[in-house]
């Protein structure tokens, strides 16, 4: 299929899989699909969707994802490759437990010395030094408790939607269309602002682009304030937001 944007065969397309924006999934498998003919290797970030969907790697050489969105510690993901795809890598870090052998090259001196390293097995030649054995025990635990609990309860679906109908419900609120996450606007009060006045009622969000401003511009969005529920949220605090979120103009000398 040919795509009406592409006319190079790229090294690598790299593709989100989640909406870290709109909360929404992308047409991940129609995409791969259609881009056959146009990447070599095909990079997913599945930072936001690991959490959500069983995945297969069928149309993936490689992905991606981080630890602390899965309620583990920062500093630490995984990345899942194919193994021929390994094998043709060479390592970016060089150190401890990546190398199994070290010799001086046949006539070589020590005025002149010539070093052959032979390489370890994937995947030790990729973890060059001191492993992050906390994070990786930390991530563990993470997994372990995703996979037992779920990371989309019910009860965490309907927070969220009670927590966005209450906010459409706010004058001058505006709110982004999509489903697990809430990004949103406050009319005469930049996102920043915003961000800093629920700061001081103890209520913590993120503000700015997230990483997505193209599509934010293709919105017609500058940049938004995000409200992302865990498991641990409850409707009081919810409640919390919306009180909050209803004194923003007010502290800003707007009404």
């Amino acid at each position: 299929m040919k795509h009406p944007k592409l006319s190079t065969k790229a090294d690598i397309l790299a593709i989100s899989a989640w909406s870290n924006v709109l909360g929404k999934e992308t047409r991940l498998n129609e995409i791969l699909d259609n881009l056959n003919d146009y990447c070599r290797i095909r990079l997913v970030d599945a930072a936001q969707w690991v959490t959500n969907e069983k995945i297969s790697m069928n149309n993936i050489d490689l992905l991606a994802f981080s630890g602390h969105k899965m309620y583990g510690p920062m500093g630490i993901g995984v990345l899942v490759a194919k193994k021929d795809l390994l094998e043709k890598m060479r390592p970016l870090y060089w150190g401890g437990e990546m190398v199994d052998a070290v010799h001086r090259a046949t006539n070589s001196n020590w005025h002149h010395t010539s070093i052959k390293a032979q390489m370890a097995d994937i995947p030790q030649r990729f973890e060059a030094g001191t492993p992050n054995v906390a994070g990786v025990a930390g991530l563990v635990a993470a997994i372990e408790w995703i996979q037992k609990n779920g990371y989309f309860s019910d009860e965490k679906i309907a927070l969220y939607e009670y927590a966005r109908n209450k906010m459409h419900e706010i004058p001058h609120i505006n709110v982004l269309p999509g489903n697990d996450i809430i990004c949103f606007t406050i009319d005469g009060v930049h996102p920043h602002d915003a961000a800093q006045s629920l700061n001081e009622d103890k209520i913590y969000v993120r503000s700015g682009f997230h990483c997505a401003q193209p599509l934010l511009e293709e919105l017609g969005y500058g940049p938004v304030v995000r409200v992302s529920l865990a498991c641990y949220n409850t409707k009081s605090e919810v409640d919390r937001l919306i009180a909050a979120l209803k004194k923003v103009r007010k502290k800003m000398g707007i009404e």
